[in-house]
């Protein structure tokens, strides 16, 4: 299961989201999304993909920040074996997540709000997504972003011994 809402710029803007997921909005309209030390510094935190779009699945991956959320979520293993699987551990969310990549593309950023299911986790969190340039003018050649989670439980502990798993209790807030 995998229920994608999107979300408005202002909604982003809210109290309860967090000071880096507004960092990075503020930084890819101040810098016109190109790379520099910046995006460098909050690197640790996010998700970076290629931008291979097919109109029915997302992009692939290719890095997963060693500080990101995705990590605390699926794994130090899954994350840090991501550039040869390829694959989400969500089920059914290849569609509705391209979605939010075709919008980043459009609208230059996507905010969305994401309820998920793995057979080891259930959730929701928010994700940023932002198409990014290596020069002025370019077309975009990655996009990073920035998940958010709200509310985590991990049904049962079969994650790698690098991380840390405490059994069926709910893990609340990561920001």
């Amino acid at each position: 299961m995998t229920k994608i809402h999107p979300m408005s710029d202002k909604e982003l803007f809210k109290a309860d989201t967090p000071e880096l997921m507004i960092t990075l909005f503020e930084w890819s309209k101040r810098e016109h999304a190109v790379m520099d030390h910046e995006l460098v510094e909050m690197s640790p935190f996010l998700t970076f993909t290629h931008t291979d779009l097919e109109t029915n699945k997302p992009p692939s991956f290719y890095l997963i920040g060693k500080k990101s959320a995705a990590r605390d979520v699926f794994g130090h293993k899954w994350a840090d074996e991501i550039r040869n699987t390829q694959a989400s551990p969500i089920k059914n969310h290849k569609q509705p997540s391209a979605e939010g990549y075709f919008r980043a593309l459009q609208n230059g950023f996507n905010f969305d709000h994401v309820e998920f299911e793995t057979d080891a986790v259930m959730g929701v969190y928010r994700r940023l997504i932002i198409p990014v340039k290596t020069k002025l003018m370019m077309q975009p050649s990655f996009f990073v972003m920035l998940p958010m989670p709200i509310q985590i439980e991990h049904k049962h502990c079969t994650r790698d011994a690098e991380d840390h798993c405490d059994l069926n209790k709910p893990t609340r807030n990561f920001h």
